[in-house]
């Protein structure tokens, strides 16, 4: 349910986003639900989830008080650790007011630096990572041979499990006859009969695990080679060149930011200027085009944002299934779900009032 409520609530605050570009509802009507959904927002990442998670990861403790008592310790290193980032990391201006201080700013500041950091190495990642999945040049080139000598080895190793798990079945029943009998034994020769087949059990039942969890691994590397020469084929076509192109752009984008955001951090500097409006403004004038700058920046800003919130979307959904895919066995699903909401609340809620950036002045 919590995970539910975050994603609903970042959603609210990207349609805000739009309403502000498209001057939908007044003013006053913006501001209310503004301040609504941002105290919504949190509450959940910076109260609620981290409360419930600290009694979750107790949760293995079976006398009541105990448990608690954890939890409340957790839960206080938590809102320390809240509440004394701020030291270390500056959440106000220099120029900020007194009165501008207040409980909102508070929050919303303690809660965008870790946002901040979240969206920095996922900023990091897709830029790198972007133009490896884009561009063909990165395409790995796959034969049929080298996906039918990864299904061989598959099949191999499920006939493998399957011998195994016979033979495991095989022990279990006969550790049931032997168990039936043990009144007849004296106390050594059951101690004789049961260990040697307790420890076949166990090591068999650990194979059998280690060798279904190698088989998972084939089996996402087998999907990833058909993957790979699904994308070598549509690559070919007509549509596969043109996304090509588009990925040489986007590239030479991911290197302009990064361009502009180093020259920002060294001298200190604002953006002025959003990269559409001011590409805009060159091809205008380079074409000598009678066109209102102003106008055509607004709807293509609104094209934009709408694009950039379903790839964020998109792809911060893909990296959460990848997290349950993998680490699904080992911890507790209630904690990975807890950790998601906060992670996916944290970084919209730091996405979206940053989003302002991208776009004109007047919509910031």
């Amino acid at each position: 349910m919590l995970f539910s409520l975050v994603f609903a609530g970042s959603c609210s605050l990207f349609e805000l986003v739009i309403f502000e570009i498209t001057d939908i509802l007044s003013l006053s009507a913006r501001r209310l639900y503004w301040k609504l959904f941002i105290y919504f927002m949190l509450a959940l990442v910076s109260i609620i989830i981290p409360l419930y998670q600290s009694y979750s990861l107790s949760s293995f403790i079976k006398i009541r008080h105990i448990r608690l008592t954890i939890t409340v310790i957790l839960y206080s290193i938590y809102l320390l650790v809240f509440w004394k980032i701020s030291v270390y990391f500056p959440i106000y201006s220099k120029y900020a007011q007194p009165q501008d201080i207040n409980a909102l700013t508070e929050g919303i500041g303690r809660v965008g630096i870790f946002g901040v950091m979240f969206m920095a190495i996922l900023s990091g990642f897709g830029a790198v990572n972007s133009p490896y999945t884009t561009l063909s040049i990165f395409i790995k080139p796959i034969t049929k041979n080298d996906i039918n000598v990864a299904e061989r080895k598959y099949q191999k190793t499920m006939e493998n499990i399957l011998m195994k798990k016979k033979r495991l079945l095989k022990l279990k029943e006969k550790y049931m006859e032997s168990e039936q009998q043990y009144q007849k034994q004296t106390i050594t020769q059951i101690f004789n009969i049961f260990k040697p087949k307790t420890n076949e059990i166990s090591r068999l039942s650990e194979e059998i695990q280690e060798l279904e969890l190698f088989n998972r691994q084939l089996f996402q590397a087998i999907d990833e080679l058909y993957i790979e020469k699904d994308k070598i084929a549509f690559s070919k076509t007509l549509q596969g060149k043109y996304n090509n192109i588009l990925g040489y752009f986007f590239s030479g984008y991911c290197l302009y930011k990064i361009v502009t955001t180093l020259i920002n951090i060294l001298f200190n500097r604002i953006g002025e200027t959003d990269p559409i409006t001011y590409g805009l403004d060159i091809v205008v004038q380079s074409l000598q085009l009678n066109i209102d700058v102003n106008v055509w920046s607004k709807q293509l800003s609104f094209i934009f944002i709408g694009v950039l919130i379903l790839v964020s979307i998109r792809s911060l959904l893909i990296q959460i299934m990848t997290i349950f895919q993998n680490y699904s066995k080992a911890l507790s699903p209630d904690n990975i779900v807890l950790f998601l909401a906060w992670f996916m609340g944290t970084y919209f809620l730091s996405f979206v009032l940053m989003m302002r950036v991208n776009l004109p002045p007047q919509y910031r």
